[in-house]
């Protein structure tokens, strides 16, 4: 993990460190405050039969931005998990290939995921469809 950036760091590497702290440090703020609707949500329901109106769909979209927001700052920062039973075992220059295949790989399905969310969004706002609650 990068504890300190020195000044002789590059400004886009400064930048990025910055930018994925910066959103990790909101994403922090989002999950606080989906346990606050969480919270309220419950009690309103079960002490005074009154729910929050669109609370399942405002914590949806929460914990979209809750998990993007925390997957840049794990990768920044190398802070993601990873097993190497398998790297282990190979030689520096095969997992250097590998490693760079997984990323590609990744890469390709995050956009996947993000043309998919783009249609579905697309979909969603032509048709007209929407939230009951909200």
């Amino acid at each position: 993990m990068i504890k300190s950036l020195s000044t002789s760091t590059p400004f886009a590497e400064r930048a990025t460190y910055m930018s994925a702290k910066i959103l990790n440090y909101i994403g922090s703020a989002v999950l606080v405050l989906m346990m606050l609707i969480t919270t309220v949500d419950v009690g309103g329901r079960y002490l005074f039969n009154s729910p929050v109106l669109g609370a399942f769909e405002i914590i949806e979209f929460m914990m979209a931005v809750l998990v993007t927001f925390g997957f840049a700052y794990a990768v920044a920062y190398r802070e993601h998990i990873g097993i190497d039973l398998l790297t282990s075992r190979l030689s520096s220059r095969v997992g250097v290939l590998f490693n760079t295949a997984t990323s590609v790989l990744s890469i390709c399905i995050v956009f996947i995921i993000m043309w998919q969310s783009l249609v579905n969004a697309r979909y969603t706002q032509v048709g007209g469809y929407a939230s009951q609650s909200l």
